[in-house]
């Protein structure tokens, strides 16, 4: 038996023992020993280590884990840095489950403890190599993962083909890679990439000829498996169910693909495909959005503008910057320019945006093949129709559309890319959107020159109606005529506001909304109503409105006539303030209380709250009167008026002078203890102001739900207890039932 444990391992050559000097790690070398083919190294402290790590490579390392300390752990990181692929066997006293946790994070592969036989010796060194070698396939599984991961992080559907390919030749030994593309638009072909060596070594990229890339999708597309034949892995990239492309992998003929290999190169496959349709539909949306904003600033320009060289400059300007064409040319020979142009042309070509107006004469090649057949049409590639040749020698791609005004075909927009293929359906509805728009801007501009003539002298005659303000506008809103009184009324000059929207005018009146509704749904009657306005300044003002619809045929709007009743109102509000009120004492009058009380017993009854009316008349005012004069008298009354004020809840409780020197208070939400209190201060402040020689007799009545009329009779039956009793007092009505 002895003689079979010293048989030095087959395979292991020169081993490596990490660890104190212990009785363990000391049987541990005794038995390593006993092979005698067999190199054993011992490493007692980290600067060894390094040293011996740096001259030699080893079949096998023992570590000594029955002393762990911060060092041994810094060593096992060293070691695995510096010899990923050597196996690492820990050596133990005993098993100790925390202790191996710890060690096969830091790459132990098996773990050994007394008594060592060469047997167990190799049995770790085994247990350990096959640890690594599964920890290599996990470790490339997690390479492909994180591959396929990265693939996530980006929305360029080039990009990701790209991206693809240079890790395809990073985790595999690939000689060359394609990866096709179908796109979602049937009239365009697909799109591919491939990537090979180069003679320096490094991976070389190339993009495939539409139709050499088109032969071969739909070759490796009728099989929708994956397959391996003559070297070459074809793997379809699907969503779901539907196709989307094809990725082809060849090898070396020396290369055994393994399938590990192709499982893990399917699953990069998936999570392109999936990739991909995120990057299509994100680029689809993107486009759709840039479309929405395209139409919303064209609209808001034409809506806005009345010059038509300024709209068509800005309508090429604005669909050059949000689509990535070349050319963008509107052709109108039926509206000319001041110098007769007919043609607005962007060229982005070279870099530089250029936008110029020029004269289209003779053979318009598409432009008079679409306006013929009144519909847009796409070239794919003018190389292929000649006679449809662009406006630059390098434009490959073409699309027009037909411009229509009032049912007839007037002119063509046009777009052009130096890419064939460059246009599809998206691009289809942007010309057409834009068409409309410029067809709108065709017609305001023809009505505009009609009346041009007309509204100035209309505008003549309108600046002489100083007293009313007269605005007239288009189906849209835009101003068209601003009289002198509407400038006097709103504090804006004509020359300002004309060819602006109306909307600004009627910001935070009472009729905003019904403005904005006139334009959106037109009224075919007349709307009137008194409103309130602000000035430019901020001033508040009130007018009585008219808006009437225009029923002109070539000009279809509104006209808005104001006369300015800010003084009749004014007046009115003073005559109704001088109906309701006392003009010595500022109190409602009796009149006002003969309409008020009736409502306000109603509300205390359908809102179950207290309701009270009290009464009071002055003490000796006769004798005041009579001796002191009407002059003083009516001081005295004016004061009670100022002290009355003071002392009831402003905006909530009701104060009149009922005739002479009698006044009442009525009180909502006021029980009639709480009302003494108000009582006593007029009656002590009027005591102490004139010394006794004028007092107050205040009678109070809390309502029990009869009329009116009862309700007067109590309160004011309390008043003439309280004087009958000496006045100079406060009496409630339930005192005289008590």
């Amino acid at each position: 038996m002895s003689k079979t444990q010293t048989v030095p391992v087959p395979i292991r050559k020169r081993f490596m023992v990490i660890g104190t000097a212990t009785p363990t790690m000391a049987a541990l070398q005794r038995c390593l020993r006993r092979g005698r083919s067999l190199q054993v190294t011992s490493v007692g402290d980290s600067a060894t280590l390094v040293a011996t790590l740096a001259e030699l490579t080893f079949e096998c390392v023992y570590v000594d884990l029955t002393s762990a300390s911060d060092a041994l752990w810094d060593d096992l990181l060293y070691l695995g840095q510096m010899l990923p692929e050597t196996p690492v066997v820990g050596i133990l006293e005993r098993r100790d489950t925390a202790l191996e946790a710890r060690a096969q994070d830091q790459g132990v592969g098996a773990f050994l403890t007394p008594p060592f036989t060469i047997g167990a010796l190799q049995s770790a060194c085994d247990e350990a190599t096959q640890k690594l070698v599964t920890l290599a396939t996990y470790r490339r599984a997690m390479s492909y993962m994180e591959a396929s991961h990265r693939f996530h992080a980006s929305l360029d559907v080039e990009e990701l083909l790209t991206t693809a390919l240079r890790e395809l030749f990073r985790l595999s030994p690939c000689q060359k890679a394609r990866v096709l593309l179908s796109e979602l638009d049937a009239a365009k072909p697909p799109l591919g990439y491939e990537a090979s060596f180069s003679d320096s070594g490094g991976v070389t990229l190339r993009g495939l000829d539409r139709d050499e890339a088109a032969i071969e999708l739909a070759t490796g597309m009728l099989n929708l498996t994956i397959s391996y034949k003559e070297s070459v892995l074809m793997v379809p990239l699907r969503y779901g169910e539907d196709p989307v492309g094809l990725l082809s992998v060849k090898f070396p003929r020396s290369v055994g693909l393994k399938s590990q290999e192709a499982s893990l190169i399917e699953h990069l496959a998936r999570h392109l495909a999936l990739a991909v349709r995120n990057a299509q539909r994100h680029a689809d949306l993107m486009r759709e959005r840039e479309q929405i904003f395209l139409i919303n600033e064209v609209g808001r320009q034409v809506a806005s503008c009345l010059d038509f060289d300024t709209i068509l400059t800005d309508i090429v300007d604005h669909v050059r910057r949000y689509f990535a064409y070349d050319i963008v040319a509107i052709y109108l020979p039926g509206l000319t320019g001041p110098q007769g142009q007919n043609h607005f042309l962007a060229s982005g070509i070279g870099g530089n945006v250029i936008i110029r107006a020029s004269v289209l004469e003779g053979d318009l090649g598409l432009i008079h093949y679409v306006m013929n057949m009144q519909e847009t049409v796409i070239c794919h590639d003018l190389q292929r129709q000649s006679n449809w040749q662009g406006h630059h020698t390098t434009s490959r791609s073409k699309l027009v559309s037909p411009i229509w005004v009032d049912g007839n075909i007037e002119g063509a927009l046009e777009f052009e890319s130096s890419r064939p293929f460059a246009f599809d359906a998206l691009d289809r509805r942007v010309a057409e959107d834009i068409a409309m728009q410029i067809s709108v801007a065709v017609r305001n501009t023809r009505l505009y020159h009609q009346t041009q003539a007309a509204r100035e002298y209309l505008q003549t005659l309108l600046d002489v109606a100083v007293d009313m303000g007269i605005i007239s506008t288009d189906s849209v809103g835009n101003i068209i005529t601003f009289s002198r009184g509407a400038e006097l009324l709103f504090g804006v000059s004509s020359e300002e506001i004309k060819g602006l929207q109306i909307f600004p005018l009627f910001h935070r009146s009472s009729c905003e909304a019904v403005v904005f509704e006139l334009f959106r749904q037109p009224m075919s009657d007349p709307w009137e109503s008194d409103i309130q306005l602000h000035r430019r300044n901020g001033e508040t003002f009130y007018a009585s409105m008219t808006v009437r619809p225009l029923r002109a045929t070539q000009s279809p709007g509104y006209l808005f006539v104001l006369l300015d009743i800010t003084q009749r109102l004014n007046l009115q509000e003073r005559l109704h303030r001088m109906s309701i009120t006392d003009e010595l004492t500022g109190l409602y009058n009796k009149r006002y209380l003969t309409t008020l009380l009736p409502r306000e017993t109603s509300r205390a009854e359908r809102q179950r709250v207290p309701l009270v009316l009290c009464y009071f008349d002055l003490d000796g005012f006769k004798k005041f009167n009579d001796s002191k004069g009407h002059v003083e008298g009516d001081l005295l009354l004016k004061w009670i008026g100022q002290l009355i004020q003071q002392v009831i809840r402003r905006n909530v409780d009701l104060p009149f002078r009922y005739g002479g020197d009698e006044f009442v208070l009525l009180l909502p939400g006021t029980y009639a203890r709480d009302a003494v209190q108000v009582g006593e201060r007029i009656r002590q402040a009027a005591e102490k102001q004139y010394n006794g020689e004028v007092t107050v007799s205040f009678g109070i009545a809390e309502y029990r739900g009869e009329n009116p009329e009862a309700f007067t009779i109590r309160a004011d039956q309390a008043m003439y207890r309280a004087k009958r009793a000496g006045g100079n007092q406060v009496v409630v009505d339930e005192d005289l039932t008590a």
